[in-house]
This record gives C-alpha cells, sequence and structure tokens, in this order.
C-alpha cells in the first residue's frame, strides 16, 4: 500500500513537456552608422546584420508571441530556423543570438527612435535593450548565388545550448513575447528572409517546454504528501 502511493504521487508531480512551434511575428534591423541610430518596421522581405572590423554595423531582432504557451517551469530545448536570402552582397558571417530583457519595448521607426546599437567592441552586446543572454553561435555561408554547396534560400536551424532560462523569463512575462536578436563579430554581412514576406519563409522557433504546474495538480500532491506523513505516524 506505501509503495503503490509512492508511484501514485510520482505520476501526479510531473508534468509532461510539451512541443510548441511559434512564428515570428515582427522582425526589425537596428542599425549604427557613425552615431546616426534608428530603428525600423517589421515589414521586411529581407534584412542584414552587419560587422565591421572594429564594431558592429547593425543586429537584426526577431519577436515571437508565446502568449498562447501560458506558464512555463523551463524551456527545455530551442530551434531557431531562419532562411538565407542571397543578397549580392552577402558574405560568410558568424552571428551570435542572443536573449535580451527587454522584450516589450516597440521598435519600430517613428514610434520610439532611441534604441540605439552603442556596443563599442567586439564578441559582446550592451545595447539598450537590457541584459542579453547568448542562446548560440552559428556560422552563415551564404554567397550571392547561394551557400558554400551552391544551395539558394539556404533553411539554417540554429540549436540554442545556452540562456533557456531566459527564454522561460520572457515567456513569464507581461507580454509573452520571446525577443531573440542576432549580432556579428566579423567582418560580413548575412542577409536573412523577414518575417513580413508575405510568400517566403517565416522564422520559426520550436520549443520543448515543460509547464507550470496547474493549482489542481499541487493541490492534489500536497494531500497525497500529508496524507503519506499521517500514515507514518501511524506506524
Amino acid at each position: 500500500m506505501f509503495r503503490t502511493t509512492i508511484v501514485s504521487l510520482a505520476a501526479i508531480g510531473a508534468v509532461a513537456a510539451q512541443a510548441q512551434t511559434l512564428m515570428a511575428g515582427a522582425d526589425y534591423v537596428i542599425e549604427d552608422h557613425g552615431g546616426f541610430t534608428y530603428s525600423d518596421t517589421g515589414a521586411y522581405m529581407n534584412f542584414g546584420v552587419v560587422g565591421t572590423t572594429t564594431v558592429y554595423k547593425s543586429f537584426g531582432v526577431w519577436d515571437f508571441d508565446a502568449t498562447s504557451i501560458g506558464g512555463v517551469a523551463s524551456v527545455n530545448s530551442a530551434l531557431l530556423t531562419l532562411q538565407e536570402s542571397d543578397y549580392a552582397s552577402t558574405h560568410p558571417v558568424n552571428l551570435t543570438f542572443w536573449a535580451v530583457t527587454d522584450n516589450s519595448t516597440n521598435l519600430h521607426k517613428g514610434t520610439n527612435t532611441t534604441i540605439g546599437y552603442d556596443d563599442g567592441t567586439l564578441g559582446g552586446y550592451s545595447g539598450q535593450l537590457g541584459t542579453a543572454t547568448e542562446l548560440a553561435t552559428f556560422d552563415f555561408t551564404s554567397t550571392s548565388s547561394g551557400n558554400s554547396s551552391g544551395v539558394t534560400n539556404q533553411q539554417d536551424p540554429i540549436n540554442f545550448t545556452m540562456g533557456l532560462s531566459s527564454l522561460a523569463s520572457q515567456i513569464n512575462s507581461a507580454n509573452h513575447d520571446i525577443r531573440i536578436l542576432a549580432t556579428t563579430d566579423e567582418t560580413g554581412y548575412a542577409t536573412l528572409t523577414g518575417a513580413g514576406a508575405a510568400s517566403a519563409f517565416i522564422p520559426t522557433l520550436n520549443l520543448q517546454v515543460t509547464p507550470v504546474p496547474e493549482p489542481i495538480s499541487l493541490a492534489t500532491l500536497g494531500l497525497g504528501v500529508l496524507g503519506l506523513f499521517r500514515r507514518k505516524r501511524q506506524r
């Protein structure tokens, strides 16, 4: 009887992981050219992430609406899939992907012109979107005629191996948006298909999440533990 009750409690306490697929609802490019900083609209067909030998030139931002997921206890895995645009000026480049604490500021041009890309060193992020947590790095090999194997419009899955707790924090925030930005610390230009293109590939984010246990499950678990405690005292 005692052993059977333990198994039952384990079943109650376990919350199964769930798969979630989100599509980017908006994307932005934020640039800093000689101190002139601006942000632009999310209706991009293609946009670029640019680096120079000394400072970042621009970065890209994707927003994913995670309202449908609800509260999560953890994000167990995350896979971002982007499509390269094979723009003539594209050069192979290494990108770093980040989650930022500011996932609510409107980045549309004309709405907010104070968000700038003000990092002056390579290999990090010190912009104005709050603290950034690194998620992954990825080498883009696209050129104007496709990738190194000649494949055009290459789709690239980027597996996030770090910072998954920061994605959970974004999901559990007031507006439930996941905001991911990409920077480069090299001379290069990665052109990516944006979420605003009606007939093009829209960036996707595939998540495995553990939901927060529902109150009724927690209450049942608590009663079970209390019953075990009483049984132990009676023995």
